[in-house]
């Protein structure tokens, strides 16, 4: 995400939301930046562009890849959600699976298969930013 600095002109991040432990593993809702973006524009009344073909890289950890911290995220991300519902009823963003939904079809038809061509073209490239 990026936005303008005039953004924070209107909201800041929340200080409730996105905790991070010793272990730099999030615990707790993680949905700074989804309040953050929701706040902004009830505030703005601006949109919040989305840009499919700006590209961002970046490293993925590998205690992001096990089991225990896949589920730990799915089961905050849906506390989050539920919780993002509660405190912005009037936002109909929260109220919609819509932006969950979209993003599963990404990571079952885009990631992992573009993933797994990738590791088989340059094995050591990729597998390194697995690790």
């Amino acid at each position: 995400m990026s936005f303008r600095r005039e953004a924070f002109n209107y909201c800041c991040f929340s200080q409730d939301f996105g905790h991070i432990a010793k272990t730099h593993k999030k615990v707790g809702p993680v949905v700074d930046d989804a309040e953050f973006s929701i706040n902004l524009r009830l505030k703005s009344g601006k949109t919040i562009l989305f840009n499919p073909k700006v590209q961002v890289k970046h490293r993925v950890y590998s205690y992001r890849l096990c089991e225990q911290f896949i589920r730990g995220q799915a089961y905050w991300q849906g506390y989050s959600k539920a919780l993002l519902s509660k405190i912005y009823e009037i936002d109909p963003d929260t109220r919609s699976l819509l932006r969950e939904r979209m993003l599963l079809r990404r990571i079952l038809f885009r990631l992992i298969p573009l993933t797994t061509l990738q590791l088989f073209s340059n094995p050591y490239w990729h597998g390194k930013n697995l690790a």
